[in-house]
């Protein structure tokens, strides 16, 4: 009998993100090695906004989804494919990647359920890092309720880094907590040439003769791309700044370089399903978040053979990306302040021919697959 594994979360490809990249990593990799693999997320993709079929195969995987729209309706929807799949199927293993779908999973009868934490909600998507009010308080409020009622189902939770180890257990002391570690496809993510890097560069419409930095994730205030475009104004015209990506900063991030005059510098791109071909394009991949469970842009950036520059962690920046460099003695350029010159000089710090790439056996999906079910 085929071994099969069950992957829940609120958003499964199309959609793109740090969680839904993962899902498609390790879903890959299961169907390469053999496994049957079903998926539950939601309806509604994060690329134009559209509502997705019910049921589809992608990857080879069979995809299951859930109604998005109203929260209780959610809820109930989620709750209801989960009880079927869990009367229809026998699952090696369940992983879930969302508050929302273990509860539901939980509530179904999953008893072999794994909560691998894509972030803690109460601190990773706050008022203040996310940057907004009004309505958003309750949002914030009801989610985080969520969570609680999420965590309080589980003796374990899964994370990526001791900062979310430390998050899971200011929200749930008696939880134990276990440190895993994600991923890379090398099959998708791997250094090119000079000549093909120039090549690519055409491809995509960008200057092949400047010095490529990247940001690429979500338009939020969490990610501080803005520290990224201060930045670029304290550089050369040699440097030139790629930013992929949609959200609701958008508009102050495009205002933001008209302000200082580094428009003819920064380039806006909108989400793609290709980020490879950026990562292949860039020589600097700029990690600006404030906040962050861990950054698997890192990891694909660094088996890209792209340099990475970052704040180091800190007070003021809650982020695994110290954490990263010294576990895989990766020579990520950290800036001691989180503040736009000390990210300028940084960058210009940069070596030109990155010296260091991630090995795909070190950091297989695969791999993690493998750590899960061992401490499930």
């Amino acid at each position: 009998m085929d071994k099969h594994v069950l992957l829940l979360n609120t958003a499964f490809y199309p959609s793109i993100g740090g969680v839904e990249n993962s899902l498609r990593g390790i879903t890959e990799s299961l169907i390469d090695s053999g496994f049957k693999v079903s998926i539950v997320s939601g309806d509604l993709s994060n690329i134009g906004n559209k509502y997705l079929p019910e049921k589809e195969s992608i990857f080879g995987a069979e995809i299951h989804r859930y109604q998005s729209n109203g929260f209780f309706r959610r809820l109930i929807s989620c709750y209801k494919i989960c009880k079927v799949l869990s009367k229809e199927n026998s699952y090696e293993i369940v992983i879930s990647r969302s508050n929302i779908t273990t509860l539901c999973a939980k509530g179904a009868g999953f008893k072999n359920l794994i909560y691998l934490a894509p972030a803690v909600y109460r601190f990773q998507d706050s008022p203040k890092n996310k940057g907004k009010r009004g309505r958003y308080y309750f949002k914030y409020l009801l989610n985080s309720l969520l969570e609680m009622a999420a965590l309080s189902t589980l003796k374990k939770v899964f994370v990526f880094s001791s900062t979310m180890a430390e998050q899971i257990k200011a929200v749930k002391p008696s939880l134990q907590v276990i440190r895993v570690f994600p991923g890379v496809d090398t099959n998708r993510f791997f250094p090119i040439g000079v000549s093909q890097k120039q090549a690519m560069c055409k491809k995509l419409g960008l200057p092949d003769e400047k010095k490529i930095m990247l940001c690429l994730g979500r338009l939020e205030k969490v990610k501080g791309f803005d520290l990224a475009i201060n930045a670029i104004s304290y550089l050369s015209d040699n440097y030139y700044l790629v930013i992929v990506g949609e959200g609701s900063q958008k508009p102050y991030l495009q205002n933001l370089a008209d302000q200082l005059k580094v428009e003819h510098k920064v380039y806006f791109e909108s989400f793609t399903e290709k980020p490879e071909r950026y990562y292949q394009a860039s020589d600097i991949f700029l990690m600006t978040s404030s906040h962050e469970p861990l950054g698997q842009v890192i990891l694909e950036a660094l088996a890209s053979g792209v340099t990475v520059v970052a704040p180091r962690s800190g007070e003021s920046v809650q982020t695994a990306t110290s954490e990263i460099a010294e576990r895989l003695m990766a020579p990520i350029i950290l800036c001691e302040k989180y503040e736009p010159k000390a990210l300028a000089q940084a960058i210009e710090s940069a070596p030109d021919v990155p010296d260091f790439t991630i090995s795909g056996v070190e950091l297989s999906w695969m791999s993690l697959y493998q750590d899960l079910k061992r401490n499930a």
